[in-house]
C-alpha cells in the first residue's frame, strides 16, 4: 500500500499540484480555471471538452463513492442487511450529497473548515493508525 501511495504522490499528485499552482498563478487575472487554461492553450472547444470531462467524471464518481460509504457505514455499525437496502443507500447518498452542497454554498470559509476536518478524520487519523499497526 505504501509503495502505491508513494508512486501516486511522486508521479501524479506532485506534478499535478505544481502544474495547477503554475497555471493558477499565470491565469490569476482570468476566471474560468480549467476551461481558461485549456482554452488558452488549445482553443475554446478543447476548453469546453476539458470542463465537461471534469463534470462528467463527478457525475459518475460521486454516486459510486457515496454508495461505498453507505455500505461501509452499514457494516461498521453492525447492520450488514442495510447494505442491500436500496432505500437506505439511496437516502444516504442524497442526504450526504445535499449536505456537501450546502457546505459549499455557505462560502469558502465553511467549505475550508469542512475539508480540513474531513481530511484529518479521513486521511491523517487512519494513516496514523496504519503506521501504529504496522509498528
Amino acid at each position: 500500500m505504501f509503495a502505491y501511495l508513494a508512486f501516486t504522490v511522486i508521479f501524479y499528485l506532485t506534478p499535478a499540484s505544481l502544474i495547477s499552482a503554475e497555471l493558477g498563478g499565470a491565469f490569476a487575472n482570468k476566471a474560468g480555471g480549467i476551461y481558461a487554461w485549456v482554452g488558452a492553450a488549445f482553443g475554446t472547444r478543447w476548453g469546453f471538452l476539458a470542463i465537461w470531462l471534469q463534470w462528467i467524471q463527478n457525475v459518475v464518481w460521486y454516486p459510486v463513492a457515496l454508495t461505498f460509504g453507505a455500505v461501509a457505514l452499514a457494516y461498521t455499525i453492525g447492520q450488514p442487511q442495510l447494505a442491500e437496502n436500496g432505500v437506505y443507500v439511496g437516502a444516504f447518498c442524497i442526504i450526504v450529497y445535499w449536505l456537501a452542497t450546502g457546505a459549499v454554498l455557505q462560502g469558502v470559509n465553511v467549505f475550508a473548515k469542512v475539508a480540513n476536518s474531513t481530511f484529518i478524520v479521513g486521511t491523517i487519523f487512519p494513516g496514523i493508525v496504519l503506521v501504529l499497526l504496522f509498528a
